[in-house]
C-alpha cells in the first residue's frame, strides 16, 4: 500500500501527457525531449559544482577542515559529471539496442 502511495503522485503528473498523446511513442518522444533539455543543465550545474570545490579547495589554504569540506563538493562535482554521463550513455545505449529512432517535430511555419 505505501508503494501505491508513493508512484500514484508519480503517475498523476503524466497523466495529461499521455492524455495528449495518441501512441506510446509520442509519449517517448516528448520524454526524451524533455530530458534531451535537461541533461545539458544538469552537466553544468555538476561542472560548477566541481569548479566551486576546486576554487574553495584553492582559497582554505592551511585550514585542514575547509580543505575536507572543499574535497567533499569536489567528490559530489565528480560523482554528479560520472552518474549524468553514465545515465545519458545507458539511454543511448538502450535507444540503439531496440531502435529507438528519434523524430524530430516540425516547427509551425507562419506564412505572411
Amino acid at each position: 500500500m505505501k508503494t501505491a502511495k508513493r508512484i500514484l503522485p508519480f503517475g498523476i503528473y503524466l497523466a495529461p501527457l499521455a492524455a495528449m498523446a495518441a501512441t506510446i511513442q509520442e509519449v517517448i518522444d516528448t520524454l526524451g525531449n524533455i530530458i534531451q533539455s535537461i541533461v545539458p543543465l544538469l552537466i553544468t550545474i555538476a561542472l560548477i559544482v566541481f569548479i566551486w570545490g576546486v576554487i574553495k579547495y584553492i582559497t582554505a589554504g592551511a585550514d585542514e577542515g575547509e580543505r575536507e569540506k572543499a574535497r567533499n563538493v569536489i567528490m559530489y562535482g565528480i560523482i554528479g559529471l560520472f552518474a549524468i554521463v553514465a545515465v545519458w550513455g545507458l539511454v543511448a545505449m538502450l535507444k540503439n539496442t531496440f531502435g529507438i529512432t528519434e523524430t524530430t517535430t516540425d516547427i509551425p511555419q507562419y506564412t505572411f
